[in-house]
C-alpha cells in the first residue's frame, strides 16, 4: 500500500523482497533520503516511477525477478543516482533501449545485471564512466551491434562479463585487443569477436559472421535430430513395450481358453463314463430279469 511509507521522509532501507506482492511500484516509497531498495522476487508490475532514478542517497536498487515492464528513463536528466552501486533489473519484462546516461549518471556502479529482459538495440558505449564495475550482465536480451574494448580498459576491476546468448538474429560483436583476448574468450564464447587487423578487412568479418551464422544454424540443426532421434528412440521403446504387454495378455487369455477347454473336456469325459456306467448296469438288470423270466417258464 502506497500508506505504508507515508510520512516516513527519513526512511533510508525499505527492504521487501520474496514475498507475493501483486501491486505497482508506489512512487511514495520512494522516501527522499532512500538509499537501499530491495521489492525483487515478488509478482509486482507496471511501470517504474521517474522519481525512482532521481535519488542521490539510493546506492542499492534490487528489482529483479518481477513483471515490471516499459522502458526505463532516457536522458540526462533522467538519471541522478551518483551513488548507485547495485543496479539489479534482471528477470523482469524491461524493453527498449538501454539508457547510455545510466553509465554516465552512475559512476560508483559495481553491479549491473540487466539480464533476462527484452532489451533491444545497441549496448551503449558509456561503460567506462563506470571503472567500479565488478559485473556486468546483459545476457538473454535482443541486443546487437559492437561493444568496442576500449568502453572496458578503464574498468579494472570486472571480475564477471556476459553479454552472450542474445536472442536476436544478429550477433553482438565485441572489437578487442590482444590483452583481452583470453578473458573475452571465457567472457563471450557466443559473441562474434573481431581482433586487432580485423577492423579493416570487411570480407573476412562477413565471413566470421557467415561462419558464425553456419555454425549456429548447425548447432541448431544437430540438436534438433537429436530431439528427433531421442524422441523416435523413446516412441520405438513404448511401442516395445506395449507390443510385449499385449503378447503378455494375449498368452493370458489362450491359457484361459485353454484351461475352459481342459475343463470342458474333462467334464463331457466324466459326464460320458457315467452315461456308461448307467448303461451297462441298466443292461445287467435287463439281463438278470430275463433270466429270471426264464425260469419262471
Amino acid at each position: 500500500p502506497e500508506a505504508l511509507t507515508e510520512g516516513a521522509v527519513v526512511l533510508k532501507v525499505l527492504r521487501m523482497e520474496g514475498n507475493q506482492l501483486t501491486s505497482e511500484l508506489p512512487s511514495v516509497w520512494a522516501s527522499p533520503h532512500l538509499e537501499h531498495l530491495d521489492v525483487s522476487h515478488n509478482l509486482m508490475h507496471g511501470y517504474l516511477p521517474k522519481v525512482l532514478f532521481l535519488k542521490e542517497n539510493l546506492h542499492t536498487l534490487s528489482l529483479n525477478h518481477n513483471r515490471f515492464n516499459g522502458h526505463l528513463p532516457a536522458g540526462e536528466e533522467a538519471w541522478k543516482c551518483k551513488a548507485l552501486r547495485i543496479l539489479r533489473l534482471d528477470h523482469c519484462r524491461f524493453q527498449g533501449p538501454v539508457p547510455r546516461d545510466l553509465f554516465v549518471a552512475c559512476p560508483a556502479l559495481e553491479v549491473c545485471l540487466l539480464n533476462n529482459n527484452t532489451f533491444s538495440e545497441e549496448i551503449p558505449r558509456t561503460m567506462n564512466h563506470c571503472p567500479e564495475l565488478i559485473e556486468l550482465d546483459f545476457h538473454a536480451n535482443f541486443l546487437s551491434g559492437s561493444v568496442p574494448c576500449i568502453q572496458l580498459k578503464d574498468c579494472t576491476k570486472l571480475k564477471q562479463l556476459n553479454f552472450h546468448t542474445q536472442r536476436g538474429e544478429e550477433p553482438l560483436v565485441v572489437r578487442a585487443d590482444d590483452g583481452q583476448k583470453a578473458a573475452l574468450i571465457a567472457a563471450v564464447p557466443d559473441c562474434f569477436i573481431i581482433w586487432p587487423g580485423e577492423e579493416e578487412n570487411v570480407e573476412a568479418t562477413r565471413e566470421k559472421e557467415k561462419k558464425l551464422a553456419e555454425l549456429k544454424k548447425g548447432k541448431e540443426k544437430a540438436e534438433r535430430e537429436r530431439k528427433a532421434a531421442y524422441q523416435q528412440w523413446k516412441d520405438s521403446e513404448e511401442i516395445a513395450k506395449k507390443a510385449q504387454s499385449t503378447l503378455a495378455e494375449l498368452e493370458a487369455h489362450m491359457a484361459k481358453v485353454k484351461a475352459k477347454a481342459e475343463e470342458g473336456a474333462a467334464k463331457k469325459r466324466a459326464d460320458f463314463d457315467a452315461f456308461m456306467a448307467k448303461r451297462d448296469a441298466e443292461l445287467e438288470v435287463s439281463t438278470k430279469l430275463a433270466k429270471f423270466e426264464e425260469c419262471l417258464q
